[in-house]
């Protein structure tokens, strides 16, 4: 979403102080893009770089939360409506060890070789698990603060 709309990805960036564009947001898009696609077909360091990723958003999540940095998004999903929560922290800390843990079992891309039907389970699962942390990070907020004002 950062390539398609990256203002809220600038606008966090700006208030939390941090060099900002619509340039440099689509930029860092990019990156996630492309070390997404080397870590899944091709492994090895890019799956270090891609927990880089995770434990920088994390960092950058904590320091919004504990500074109280007025961010209505975290600039995530270039959503205006997702702001950083502790929810946002977990996953990243998670998928920064769980990046960790493949880099150095050497375990890592998806096995191209696969039958057809055991690739399209895996890709499809996949993108299952990649929309539940979507909806995760953007939704599950949105309950939990509707179900604690009742």
């Amino acid at each position: 979403m950062k390539l398609v709309d990256p203002e809220p990805t600038t606008g966090a960036m700006s208030v939390a102080h941090l060099p900002s564009s619509n340039t440099l947001s689509r930029l860092l898009g990019l990156v996630e893009i492309g070390v997404t696609i080397a870590a899944l077909a091709i492994a090895g360091p890019s799956v270090l770089l891609a927990a880089g990723l995770y434990a920088a958003f994390t960092v950058f999540t904590v320091v919004a939360i504990v500074s109280h940095i007025p961010l209505q998004s975290c600039g995530c999903f270039g959503k205006e409506d997702t702001p950083p929560t502790a929810i946002h922290v977990t996953f990243n800390v998670v998928a920064a060890m769980a990046l960790l843990f493949v880099f150095f079992t050497g375990r890592g891309a998806i096995d191209w070789t696969l039958p057809t039907l055991e690739l399209f389970l895996y890709l499809g699962f996949t993108v299952i698990g990649v929309y539940t942390a979507y909806l995760l990070m953007t939704r599950l907020p949105q309950v939990l603060e509707l179900t604690s004002s009742r």
